[in-house]
C-alpha cells in the first residue's frame, strides 16, 4: 500500500510541477516591449514586470495572480495599468506562445504573449 501511494504523490507531483513549467518563465507581451515574468511565490504563481518601454510602468510590480489551473489553461488576474484595477484574465500556454485573454465586464481582448526563454 505504500508503494502504491508514494506512486500516485510522484504522479500528481509531476503534473503540478510540468503545469507550471508550461506557464513559468519570461513572456513578451507585444506592446511597449514589455517582459513579464510568471514564477512561484510562496506556493503560488505570480507574474512580475521585469522590463518595459512603457514610462508608466515599473519593473518588480506584480502584474499577474490568483492563478488557478483550468482545464487548459490558468484563470487569474492581470493589473491593468491604464485603468489602475485588477481584471480578470485568462491565460493558455501552448508551447512557445500564449493566448491570453483580458476580460473587464462585457468587453474582452485576446492576446498572444511570446515566450523569451
Amino acid at each position: 500500500m505504500k508503494k502504491v501511494s508514494y506512486l500516485f504523490f510522484l504522479i500528481f507531483s509531476f503534473q503540478s510541477v510540468h503545469a507550471q513549467d508550461q506557464l513559468t518563465g519570461n513572456w513578451q507581451t507585444g506592446k511597449n516591449n514589455t517582459v513579464i515574468e510568471i514564477r512561484t511565490v510562496d506556493n503560488e504563481l505570480a507574474g512580475f514586470i521585469v522590463s518595459s518601454a512603457n514610462e508608466n510602468v515599473t519593473p518588480g510590480t506584480q502584474i499577474i495572480r490568483n492563478l488557478i489551473k483550468k482545464e487548459d489553461g490558468y484563470v487569474g488576474e492581470l493589473y491593468a495599468i491604464r485603468t489602475n484595477q485588477w481584471v480578470d484574465g485568462y491565460f493558455e500556454p501552448a508551447g512557445q506562445t500564449m493566448r491570453v485573454t483580458v476580460s473587464m465586464g462585457l468587453m474582452s481582448k485576446k492576446l498572444d504573449w511570446i515566450r523569451e526563454d
